[in-house]
């Protein structure tokens, strides 16, 4: 049930704003068909997480094989409001098997669960293609935006999560491809104080998407106080 009302929602809303009527109109005949069946408090709680979506926003993963990470991703995704997720898988049979075998050296395990559900409220979209897939997710999300910690061109507090963004990560022990950096409009950092010099990517996406999350909050925050001043001036 929820992955067909949101999803249902999030195709018709995943330009950001110029969609908003559209996300009500469909939002209100989702929740009409599922009426019969939900009660006001599991619906007010739809309507509120749908309002809270961050759809100009999307996170592109590239090569990411190690499931317990993109679980986690999964969570924070959902829990912080990005509602889709775009998978680009490029390795060839060997590289795959080499990346198998960097995590087996590490003993990495891969837990069976670790999304608590999210993969049920988030979107996936899967690709094969670096430029196809690129070409394409710039219609729809405008800028791409790829974190490279330490090597990157500016810190995540510069940029402006009040536009549309595709965010895209590497894999854990690679990073981005060099064709995807050189195609991203700009790269940045996470904000590091110790010795080691990168994040794990799950906790890369989820401080990504924090960010983006208080820049969001900050922003609401002060329209309302310009709204206010407006009122108060006249």
């Amino acid at each position: 049930m929820g992955v067909s009302v949101l999803q249902e929602v999030g195709r018709a809303n995943i330009l950001g704003k110029e969609s908003s009527k559209c996300k009500a109109m469909c939002l209100k005949e989702a929740l009409k068909k599922l009426s019969p069946m939900i009660s006001e408090r599991r619906k007010a709680r739809i309507a509120s997480v749908v309002a809270s979506r961050a759809n100009s926003l999307a996170v592109l993963l590239e090569n990411v094989y190690n499931e317990a990470n993109e679980n986690a991703v999964l969570r924070s995704m959902d829990a912080l409001g990005c509602p889709h997720l775009h998978k680009l898988q490029t390795e060839t049979t060997t590289a795959l098997e080499t990346h198998i075998a960097w995590h087996n050296s590490k003993k990495v395990r891969f837990p069976p669960r670790t999304d608590a559900g999210a993969r049920g409220w988030v979107e996936i979209h899967h690709w094969s293609n670096t430029k196809e897939c690129i070409s394409q997710l710039r219609k729809d999300h405008g800028y791409l935006v790829a974190s490279a910690c330490p090597a990157a061109t500016m810190p995540i507090s510069d940029i402006d999560f009040d536009q549309k963004l595709l965010v895209a990560f590497g894999n854990e022990s690679n990073g981005i491809s060099p064709e995807l950096a050189k195609m991203s409009d700009f790269t940045f950092s996470l904000p590091m104080c110790g010795f080691v010099d990168s994040y794990n990517i799950s906790v890369s996406v989820a401080l990504t998407l924090y960010h983006a999350y208080l820049h969001r909050i900050k922003l609401h925050v002060r329209k309302r106080f310009e709204l206010l001043g407006a009122r108060v001036a006249q």
